[in-house]
């Protein structure tokens, strides 16, 4: 079928509303000479279009009554309010001056109002919006009521003759090319979007002015006279057809906006079961909670009650700073704000603490939430508990490799720094006479010291750019490059650094102590063998700092720890480390109940090695850790395979590095012997770090084994520790037992020692047994276990 081009539409249109019509009523005023009076037919025209023009201009202002914005089709409207109720009155009266009046009144108004349809549009408020249409209803029913009360205003329409008078065909013209004017409009914006309802208005506004212009050529009820009420009446038809299918559309639009409506309703019903069930379920895997902008705990669910301990009553309206641990860098806690202000997402891991002090450790994902105009509200908190991933995974081991105490890195991190640099230069800074201290006012005001010095050295050296370390107890170590300074700056500084130091007093609980160091300075080797020989070398001879030479390397005790760390290693690596067991002897049941497993190594002839002469070197390397794993592992071995308990040395160094404990957990975790397996601590290396320790035994007391203090009366003897590590046994030092049965004063301690272990439920053990009349003394002072060569020596085998 041929389809009209869009050209073609507006050719047809123009033919039909304006050219073809106005030809026609040109024919008609030549041979169309006949009269025809109908008032009810004329008054149905007038009716049926002013109803059809008032109906379209209510749906208009109604159905964009959300927008407020006055459009071309919004002034239409208003144009046809006007020409409708000057039509409506216009059809109820007789015709004469008035009736001629309101239908010239309803073409002029509506032609200059139609003109305006070529204004831009604009925003109004509601309340304009409601007030214009209205205003013009009003002012067009005001004008026809006076027009039809006092109609001895109206201007003369019509001459004595019956013709319209110059006045009513110049309202008429205007109208009417007014009208023509307005289409115009509508003809440009046809062509920009070939929209079919600009072409229904070209029409509609053609129509309107051709009878406009037909009424200056047509005389009362003549052929052209009605020709013109029909073209109008046609005009309001297409503004009928307009306002229906307009109708039409809305409701399709209803129709299809409600059935996706309904069809997100049902898939949003159904998002809703599935996020509930997504909730649910993550509620079951996570730690939620949500904060206000301060931080205050808003809304808790069931994990994070359930993880933490605490009661939801105890836990909204308190800030989330509740759960931090103290150990946390507040630098963390200040990106961590930062980030989440800004609106964007933080990620990050956490160490908190429950109620009961415990410390748990997380995944946290806090998540900004905004509001309709961006604006956050409040904050999501989303967490995964990975306490058990912390004790796990080697690549989370860099979390340890800080030294709790001072905040500086530890022994760790100083063996894997050096590694990294090809010449490190290094300094060993240990405090004079720390142990004095230590031992009069004991180890809590000994850790203030260590503190409050390795403060010192990190606010004077940390900004020349030195790295920084606590290696072990009141030693810490300061590293530099070699490449990036040069020898004699490197010893001014430091030397510098110990001239401050020895002149520098701290206040301790109202104690002013005097502080006093020795340096060794070492340049270029890759160990701590070096240094270290230049520190007790400074200590020997009263000198501020040492700095090492070759002359050094000459002594027996620099040989001897040279001689043993390539023994050692290849022990190591030829798996020459062994075991040896002694015999603990029950004194009240007087049978062999436990054994002690000791460490040993076998040189290149398979000679015995003992501790006592490489496992200090071991400590200066990456080695000592290692000796501990093949330690223990003997240890558990012989144990799954014999009835007595078994004891294993560990320090607190092994425990405070992460993959030994993380080793030793792994080891005994499961196993169905572990009530036969005793961790002996060595006490007199000290026991730093106390929290970290007491979580350790705490731990592994959970999966069965039992806990000793070794070497108790020496160092860092402290009964108070005793009772919080919920020790199982004491191992009374040997240098209080070995002279026992003839020195009063070890006689009184080991006395001491022993009500104190009766009192709290503590078994003692005594080491160094190597006579009868030591045995003897223990049987008087009601000791429960005795170790020593008396009982029987170290060996490879348990002999049950």
């Amino acid at each position: 079928m041929y389809k009209l081009s869009t050209d073609s539409k507006l050719f047809f249109t123009i033919l039909t509303t304006l050219v073809f019509p106005i030809l026609l009523g040109l024919w008609l005023q030549s041979y169309g000479n006949f009269r025809f009076v109908s008032l009810p037919f004329h008054s149905f025209l007038e009716a049926t279009g002013a109803i059809s023009a008032l109906t379209m201009a209510l749906i208009v202002f109604v159905m964009h009554y959300h927008t407020l914005i006055v459009t071309a089709y919004h002034r239409a409207s208003i144009a046809l309010i006007s020409m409708g109720v000057f039509d409506a009155f216009h059809s109820m009266v007789y015709p004469g001056e008035l009736f001629v009046w309101l239908h010239s009144m309803a073409v002029f108004s509506g032609g200059i109002l139609f003109g305006t349809v070529w204004f831009n549009d604009f925003r109004v408020s509601k309340r304009k919006y409601t007030i214009v249409p209205t205003l013009f209803l009003t002012i067009t029913v005001i004008t026809s009521l006076i027009s039809i009360i006092f109609p001895q205003f109206v201007p003369q329409m019509l001459t004595k003759e019956g013709a319209f008078t110059n006045f009513a065909n110049f309202l008429n013209l205007v109208g009417g090319v007014m009208f023509v004017i307005a289409s115009f409009y509508y003809i440009k914006k046809y062509l920009e979007t070939h929209n079919r309802d600009d072409l229904l208005f070209t029409g509609h506004t053609l129509l309107f002015g051709t009878a406009g212009i037909l009424f200056f050529f047509s005389n009362l009820w003549d052929a052209q006279w009605w020709l013109w009420h029909i073209l109008r009446f046609f005009a309001y038809m297409i503004a009928l057809y307009f306002m229906v299918k307009l109708f039409h559309e809305t409701l399709m639009e209803i129709y299809s906006v409600k059935n996706e409506y309904e069809h997100m309703n049902n898939a949003l019903a159904n998002k809703l079961q599935s996020l509930e069930e997504y909730k649910k379920a993550y509620d079951e895997i996570s730690i939620i909670s949500v904060g206000d902008l301060k931080g205050n705990i808003k809304y808790v669910n069931a994990n994070m009650l359930k993880t933490t301990g605490y009661t939801k009553d105890e836990l909204v309206g308190m800030p989330h700073s509740l759960l931090r641990d103290k150990e946390t860098p507040k630098e963390l806690f200040i990106d961590m704000w930062n980030t989440i202000k800004s609106g964007d997402v933080w990620y990050g891991m956490l160490k908190n603490r429950k109620k009961s002090g415990e410390a748990f450790y997380i995944n946290l994902t806090i998540i900004p939430l905004h509001d309709s105009n961006g604006k956050i509200i409040e904050y999501l908190g989303v967490r995964t508990d990975i306490t058990e991933l912390i004790k796990s995974k080697k690549e989370l081991k860099k979390q340890f490799n800080t030294d709790i105490l001072t905040s500086l890195f530890n022994r760790s991190r100083l063996l894997e720094d050096m590694l990294k640099i090809e010449k490190p230069v290094i300094a060993a800074i240990n405090l004079n006479g720390f142990k004095t201290y230590n031992d009069f006012f004991g180890s809590s005001f000994g850790d203030e010291i260590i503190i409050k010095v390795g403060d010192i050295i990190l606010e004077k050296l940390h900004p020349l750019g030195y790295s920084i370390y606590r290696n072990h107890a009141d030693e810490f170590i300061v590293m530099k490059n070699y490449s990036e300074i040069s020898r004699q700056k490197y010893i001014d500084e430091i030397s510098t650094f110990v001239k401050y130091i020895n002149n520098k007093k701290v206040t301790i609980d109202d104690e002013d102590v005097d502080l006093s160091a020795s340096c060794g300075i070492s340049f270029g080797y890759a160990d701590v063998l070096h240094v270290d020989l230049a520190l007790k070398e400074a200590k020997k001879s009263k000198s501020n700092y040492i700095v090492y030479n070759e002359l050094l390397t000459t002594t027996d005790e620099y040989m001897n720890n040279i001689k043993y760390s390539k023994i050692l290693k290849k022990a190591i690596d030829s798996e020459k480390v062994i075991a040896q067991y002694q015999p603990i002897y029950n004194l009240h049941t007087k049978s062999i109940e436990k054994y002690e497993t000791l460490i040993r190594i076998l040189d290149e002839d398979d000679k015995i090695i003992y501790p006592n002469n490489f496992l200090d070197i071991s400590k200066q390397t990456r080695l000592y850790h290692e000796l501990t794993k093949r330690v223990i592992k003997k240890g558990i071995s012989i144990a799954s395979s014999s009835s007595f308990e078994i004891s294993i040395n560990i320090t607190a160094d092994d425990i405070l590095d992460y993959e030994t404990a993380e080793f030793i957990i792994n080891t005994i975790k499961g196993i169905n012997f572990a009530n036969r397996v005793v961790f002996e601590l060595v006490e007199s290396e000290g026991i730093e770090n106390f929290s970290r320790v007491k979580e350790f035994i705490s731990t592994i007391k959970s999966y069965g084994c039992k806990i000793a203090i070794d070497d108790f009366g020496t160092g860092y003897s402290n009964f108070d520790y005793l009772i919080k590590l919920e020790a199982d046994y004491i191992k009374i030092d040997g240098s209080l037992i070995k002279n026992i049965d003839n020195d009063k004063s070890h006689y009184a301690v080991v006395e001491t020692i022993a009500e104190f272990a009766r009192k709290n439920s503590l078994k003692t053990i005594a080491e160094f047994v190597h006579s009868k009349e030591v045995l003897d003394k223990l049987y008087e002072l009601n000791i429960d276990y005795a170790q020593g060569f008396f009982i029987g020596k170290p060996s490879k085998e348990v002999k049950s």
